[in-house]
C-alpha cells in the first residue's frame, strides 16, 4: 500500500482565520494526505483548531510576530531584524526538511529572509509550493509603480513586491480568498483555486422578528481607507427619523475597538449602549459566532482605498457567506463584479435610507428578505467543507501530477 501524500501548511505571521479553513480542509482530507500544520504558537492561541486528532502540528519560534506593531515594519529597523528574521526561517526549513512534504502550502508569504532558506531548499528539491494571497497587488509591479509613495519605502514593502515576482516565476500554484481579486499578470499561467477564508457553517439560524441586528464584523478603526464613523452616523441617523425603531434596530461592531474618534463619537450619540454594541477586547469566537448567528445583515463598510475589492478582499464577506448573513456592501468596492442576490449595494448617500428599509423588512415580514435570507444559506451551503475540500483535492492532484513551474 502506497503512503499518502504529504502536504505542510505552514502559517507563521497573521491570518489565524484562514488557518482555521485550512484546518477544517485538512481534517475533511485526512484520510487522502498525510497533512501537518506548522504555525508560530501567536497564530495557534487564536486559532480554534489549535490541536486535531486528525492533522499533525509542530509550532515554530517566530518572535518577529511580536515586534511587527512595535517597528511597523520601518526600513531604520531592517538591518537588525534581518539576521534574527533568517536564524528563524533556517528552523523553519529544518523542520520542513525533516518533514520531507510533497506539497508545501504557505498562508502568509512575507519578509524575505525568513521563507528564503525554506524556499530555495524546497526548490532544489522539486517540492511543490502553493502560494495563498492576501494581497494581490503585492504581486503587480506595474500597480506599485502607479502607486509608488515614501511609505511603500519606508514600510518596505517593495521589497516584498520585489521578492514576489521572484518567488511568481517559481512556485507551482496559488489560492486566492474570492472570486473578483484581480490576478497579477506575474501569475496568470499558474494553476489557482479560490477558497472562503471562512468554510460555510452547517446551520439552521432562527432570526429574530422583533429586534434588527446589522454587524460589522472586523477590529473598529478609521484606518486602511474604511469608513466606520459613516456607519455608525448613517445607522443614528435612520434611528433619529424614525424613533419607533430605537429598541427594535441594533448595531453590532463585532470587533476590538481600537479608535478614540469613533468610540467618542458613539459616546456622543449612544452613551448608554442601547443601540450600538461593542466591545473593549478581542472579540474571541464564541461571541464572534454568537453575533453572526443572530445577525440579519452584515454591513461592510465603505472604503477609500481601491485596492479593497479589485486586489484583496475584506473579511466581512466571507463572514456573511459562512454564516448565510445578507450582507450591505458599498458601490465602490469590487465595482464590475455582479454579487448574487445575497447581496444590496448602498453608497454614502443611500446608506441611511437602506438601513431603514431593511429593518422594516425584516420587522413586517416582507418576502423581499426571505429571499435574501434564502440566497445567503444557499451560497453557505455551496461553500460547505465538504465542497471546499472537494476542489481543493483536483487542484492538490494537479499540483502534485500535472504542473512544473
Amino acid at each position: 500500500m502506497s503512503e499518502k501524500p504529504k502536504i505542510a501548511i505552514i502559517e507563521a505571521f497573521w491570518h489565524h482565520d484562514v488557518l482555521n479553513t485550512m484546518y477544517e480542509i485538512g481534517e475533511s482530507l485526512s484520510d487522502i494526505y498525510d497533512i501537518t500544520v506548522i504555525a508560530s504558537r501567536g497564530v495557534i492561541e487564536k486559532s480554534k483548531f489549535a490541536y486535531s486528532d486528525k492533522l499533525n502540528l509542530i509550532i515554530i519560534k517566530n518572535s518577529y510576530r511580536y515586534t511587527w506593531s512595535k517597528e511597523k515594519r520601518k526600513l531604520l529597523h531592517y538591518p537588525k531584524l534581518f539576521l534574527k528574521l533568517q536564524e528563524e526561517g533556517e528552523n523553519l526549513q529544518y523542520e520542513v526538511k525533516k518533514l520531507n512534504p510533497d506539497v508545501i502550502i504557505i498562508n502568509t508569504l512575507t519578509e524575505p529572509p525568513f521563507f528564503h532558506p525554506l524556499l530555495e531548499w524546497g526548490w532544489r528539491s522539486n517540492k511543490k509550493f502553493v502560494i495563498i494571497i492576501h494581497n494581490a497587488h503585492f504581486w503587480n509591479l506595474l500597480w506599485f509603480i502607479h502607486s509608488l509613495n515614501l511609505r511603500n519605502i519606508k514600510e518596505r514593502k517593495f521589497l516584498d513586491l520585489l521578492y514576489n515576482l521572484y518567488v511568481s516565476k517559481r512556485i507551482s500554484g496559488f489560492i486566492t480568498l474570492g472570486e473578483y481579486v484581480k490576478i497579477p499578470p506575474s501569475l496568470k499561467n499558474k494553476p489557482h483555486i479560490v477558497i472562503p477564508s471562512r468554510i460555510g457553517r452547517d446551520i439552521k439560524p432562527v432570526k429574530s422578528k422583533k429586534s434588527v441586528y446589522f454587524v460589522v464584523p472586523g477590529k473598529v478603526i478609521q484606518k486602511y481607507g474604511k469608513d466606520y464613523l459613516h456607519i455608525i452616523d448613517s445607522f443614528h441617523n435612520a434611528i433619529d427619523k424614525n424613533p419607533s425603531l430605537r429598541t427594535k434596530a441594533k448595531l453590532i461592531l463585532l470587533g476590538r475597538m481600537m479608535d478614540d474618534d469613533i468610540k467618542h463619537r458613539i459616546e456622543k450619540i449612544d452613551p448608554n449602549g442601547e443601540i450600538i454594541i461593542r466591545f473593549k477586547e478581542f472579540v474571541d469566537e464564541k461571541i464572534f459566532e454568537k453575533w453572526l448567528l443572530k445577525a440579519h445583515f452584515v454591513i461592510l463598510p465603505d472604503s477609500a482605498n481601491a485596492v479593497y475589492g479589485t486586489y484583496k478582499i475584506s473579511g466581512a464577506i466571507n463572514d456573511a457567506i459562512s454564516y448565510g448573513v445578507p450582507i450591505l456592501i458599498p458601490k465602490s468596492y469590487a465595482p464590475h463584479y455582479n454579487f448574487r442576490e445575497n447581496v444590496i449595494r448602498y453608497t454614502k448617500d443611500s446608506l441611511q435610507s437602506v438601513i431603514t428599509s431593511c429593518t422594516m423588512c425584516v420587522l413586517n415580514n416582507y418576502p423581499k428578505y426571505n429571499a435574501l435570507l434564502n440566497t445567503a444559506l444557499n451560497i453557505m451551503r455551496e461553500n460547505s467543507v465538504k465542497n471546499v475540500s472537494k476542489n481543493m483535492v483536483n487542484f492538490i492532484k494537479r499540483i502534485i501530477s500535472d504542473y512544473r513551474p
